[in-house]
């Protein structure tokens, strides 16, 4: 049952209205099959880079062949070298999911795999970078514009583009590409696309399972809610060998969790961090106070009142498939809360904010909570994004965009 509760509820013609309706009014090029190069990050720049690029081919009536995505430098979990090699699209999405979803929203579009199976003939050499569309920065890259000078830039036929052929255009997506505020029904449409794979969600369900039994939460935990009132707080401590003190820090994220924890009554902490060594810290700090902490990893063992869980299969996840797992318990929390200058809890923030229909949530104006509480950036009632730095360029740009160009 949990596999089939979406977060956002079933997906139906209506939802995926706004898709259909743009893809029947523009005009289609079948000499166009357009590549994005490599995108790299975490799920939330992922899911961001990717879906701009879709977004993009269907505003130009373009086909799409599957990203591929950078794999991390183990040791130092960098995402920007490409000579890691790549993995599939698979690695964290469900595939066949979007092509049929895609194939029902926008048949006109056509999603190949590999560039093997797009049988292409014209490879064009340069790479066509997008720019932001954001219209009050500057005017010529609107929507309108960029369109428009991306289909005069095919028709001067580049390097390596043939006449009556397939040809591949590679194209460079910078993060936020697309002004998404005042297209939320739009917005909503290309959040459902991507799926995560079943292997993984599978994981994350037995991972709920062995937490609904353990701590005795079967009233709290019921597959057939979306998310689960009085269960357990979702925290994500971003404290890595990749973070240093851009996060906050361990300490400071400690306590504001902590606080805020016990501000809403719940005793039970999931947490979703690489730092194992801090997840132990953290507990111990908690149980001070009355708090369990818990993680993946306190819920794969293999005990008698719990669900048979292989620990090798968890094991076998790559680090990005293991925030996807974490993604997917974090986002049915009771409440979530996660550092601001975290892609990850953007999007897991809005993901909840635009999809889950709750007593609790007020979107009214859920940035205002700065004017009352100096540092916290978001809090609708169902999450909270907290610790802000000052006017650290790397925040204010996260801030400033995600807001109005991540999808959920």
């Amino acid at each position: 049952m949990w596999l089939e509760n979406e977060i956002g509820g079933p997906i139906t013609e209506t939802n995926l209205a706004p898709i259909t309706h743009l893809c029947a009014n523009v005009s289609w090029h079948d000499d166009i099959v357009l590549n994005i190069t490599t995108p790299g990050g975490g799920v939330g720049n992922l899911r961001t880079l990717i879906l701009d690029f879709i977004y993009f081919a269907m505003q130009t009536g373009s086909h799409i062949i599957l990203p591929s995505y950078i794999k991390r430098t183990e040791k130092t979990l960098y995402w920007l070298d490409e000579s890691n090699g790549s993995h599939s699209f698979s690695h964290l999405f469900d595939t066949e999911f979007l092509i049929s979803t895609l194939r029902t929203a926008c048949p006109e579009m056509r999603v190949f795999q590999t560039i093997v199976e797009a049988e292409i003939n014209g490879t064009v050499t340069e790479v066509f970078d997008l720019q932001g569309s954001r219209t009050d920065k500057v005017v010529d890259t609107n929507p309108r514009e960029k369109i428009s000078r991306f289909r005069k830039w095919v028709d001067t036929k580049p390097e390596g583009y043939q006449d009556e052929a397939v040809n591949m255009v590679t194209i460079g997506v910078p993060l936020f590409t697309h002004d998404m505020h005042t297209k939320p029904r739009m917005r909503m449409a290309l959040g459902r696309l991507l799926k995560f794979n079943n292997k993984i969600r599978e994981l994350a369900a037995t991972v709920l399972f062995n937490l609904r039994r353990s701590r005795k939460l079967e009233a709290e935990i019921d597959p057939s809610k979306q998310i689960y009132h009085g269960a357990y707080y979702g925290m994500h401590l971003r404290t890595e060998i990749d973070a240093g003190e851009t996060w906050g820090g361990y300490e400071a994220q400690a306590i504001a969790h902590l606080d805020l924890c016990k501000k809403l009554n719940l005793s039970l902490i999931y947490v979703a961090t690489g730092n194992q060594g801090d997840v132990v810290r953290f507990a111990d700090e908690a149980q001070q106070v009355g708090i369990t902490v818990i993680s993946k990893q306190d819920l794969y063992s293999t005990v008698e009142e719990q669900a048979v869980f292989d620990s090798s299969a968890l094991d076998s996840l790559s680090w990005d498939q293991k925030g996807v797992l974490d993604y997917e318990i974090l986002s049915r929390s009771s409440f979530f809360s996660g550092p601001a200058a975290s892609s990850f809890t953007w999007n897991l923030v809005l993901r909840r904010a635009f999809y889950i229909d709750d007593e609790r949530l007020d979107r009214t104006y859920a940035y205002g909570i700065a004017e009352v509480e100096p540092g916290v950036v978001y809090d609708d009632g169902l999450s909270r994004i907290d610790l802000r730095r000052g006017s650290a360029e790397k925040v204010d740009t996260l801030e400033f965009l995600a807001p109005e160009g991540m999808y959920p």
